[in-house]
This record gives C-alpha cells, sequence and structure tokens, in this order.
C-alpha cells in the first residue's frame, strides 16, 4: 500500500439545461440553427427554418410540394445532413 487513499468520484448530475431540457416555458430544444418561423405574417424569401410552424398544411403547386403556413409557403431541403424549409414564392 502507498498510503493513497483512492476514492471513486461521485457520479456527475445532469444540469438542467441538458440536451431536452426546457428553460423557461416553451423554450425550444433547438440551440443550434436558424429558429423555427412565427406562424403567421409575411416572411423574408429565402428565410430558413429548422421545422414548419403549427397548422401547415401541404400545398403542392405546378407539381412543386410546397407547404402553405399562416400565409407564408415553404418548400424542403437540405442544409448538408439537415431537413430545413425556405420560405418560397411560388
Amino acid at each position: 500500500a502507498d498510503g493513497r487513499g483512492v476514492t471513486a468520484a461521485p457520479a456527475p448530475t445532469v444540469p438542467p439545461t441538458a440536451p431536452g431540457a426546457t428553460v423557461g416555458p416553451g423554450a425550444p430544444d433547438a440551440p443550434d440553427g436558424p429558429a423555427p418561423a412565427p406562424a403567421a405574417g409575411p416572411l423574408p424569401v429565402g428565410m430558413i427554418v429548422n421545422q414548419l410552424p403549427t397548422g401547415c398544411v401541404s400545398a403542392p403547386i405546378s407539381g412543386v410540394e410546397y407547404y402553405l403556413c399562416g400565409g407564408n409557403y415553404y418548400r424542403a431541403s437540405f442544409q448538408g445532413n439537415n431537413l430545413v424549409y425556405v420560405v418560397s414564392k411560388p
């Protein structure tokens, strides 16, 4: 024995800001990338969002799949390996 006591360190606890946790009422769980777009009001064409706002409906126009949400049209696209939605004008 060398006289040094070896004790196991306590298991780390999960902080309240761990992935999946929310901070404050309705805080989104998307720390990186663009935030979801608001459901109403005109948005600039080309704006990118990670997810569609609630209440969207499929709106195919001339064979192109759009999503209509609060008066804004979105097209699904990829940004690297991530599926995103781009505000578009059909």
